[in-house]
Order: structure tokens, then sequence, then C-alpha cells
């Protein structure tokens, strides 16, 4: 499964194959995909690289998709985190606390103190308020302690997670 197109360009095509195949795992690690043919265990001159290319273009479209979807969603859903927190009389800073949750990370107060640059009162009346919204949920005990999505966050992420468009395969149906 090399690119190698002769021998004079052996250390170009190494140095772009390591590239797309780290790529490659990347893409194909994270998904289900039907079996593709992309040559064989060994490099041959007589070998068809036209497969492989194609899984590597595909590939790379694929998580140029993810990121612009990543960037896309992280705008949406700082709009409506900023907008249902202020809706609640809430200061639109502890969308910072939210954010991270909407993701399925946890909150941690220090982490969210940091983030809005607030002092440690303000950081815990914030999560404080959030958790009895029901927009954060306690877990754990004293240091241990942080927060996920509450109840009252649900109806904001499946609003923002159904709006996502499947990804697009822009080689299918042009015989690429």
């Amino acid at each position: 499964m090399s690119l190698i197109v002769s021998n004079q360009s052996t250390e170009i095509s190494a140095l772009v194959c390591r590239k797309l195949n780290g790529s490659a795992r990347r893409h194909w690690g994270q998904r289900r995909h039907p079996p593709i043919k992309v040559g064989g265990p060994r490099w041959s001159p007589h070998d068809d690289t036209r497969p492989w290319i194609k899984f590597c273009l595909r590939a790379h479209h694929i998580q140029a998709q993810q990121a612009k979807r990543r960037v896309d969603l992280l705008g949406r859903a700082w709009i409506a985190l900023a907008e249902a927190v202020t809706g609640a009389g809430l200061e639109e800073r502890t969308a910072f606390a939210l954010l991270p949750a909407f993701w399925g990370s946890r909150v941690r107060r220090t982490i969210y103190q940091q983030d809005a640059e607030l002092s440690e009162q303000q950081a815990i009346r914030d999560i404080r308020d959030l958790c009895r919204l029901g927009r954060l949920t306690p877990q754990g005990q004293a240091r241990g302690r942080h927060y996920t999505a509450g109840p009252a966050m649900q109806p904001i992420l499946e609003k923002i997670k159904s709006s996502m468009k499947p990804f697009e395969d822009p080689y299918r149906g042009r015989g690429v």
C-alpha cells in the first residue's frame, strides 16, 4: 500500500505515505466502513494505486467536513447556551460552564473560574444557580466533585445535534 512512483522519489513518497496513512488511520478508526480494495501487502509497480489514492482523498475530505462541523456546532452551541442562560436571568458568562457539558465533558469549578475569569465565590454561585435550574448535575463529593449536563440541557442538545447534516461524499457517483 504505497504510493512510490519511482525509485528516485522513495523519500518523498515515504513521507507522503506516512502523512496519508496517519490521516487514513484516524478516519478509518472512527467509523465503520465497508471493506475496500486498496492494493495489497506489498508494493508492485504494476499495481493500480487509484483505489488507495481515492481512499485517502475521501478520508481527508471527511476530516475537513468534521473540522468544519466542529466549528459550526461550537458557534451554534454557544449562541443557544447564551440565549438559554440569559433567558433564565443568569449572566452570559455562565455559558462557559455549560459548553464543556454540551460536549459531554466534565465541568469543574476551577476550570470554569479560570475560563470565565471569575473569583471563587462568583464561580461557586454561578454553578449553584445552574444546578438549581437543572442545567448542570453535580457528581461526586469534595475534591472529586464535577458537573455534567443536567436534564434542562437536553432540549438544547437535541436541537443542535438534530440540525447536523450527514457528511457528503464528493466522489460518489463520479466514477472516482
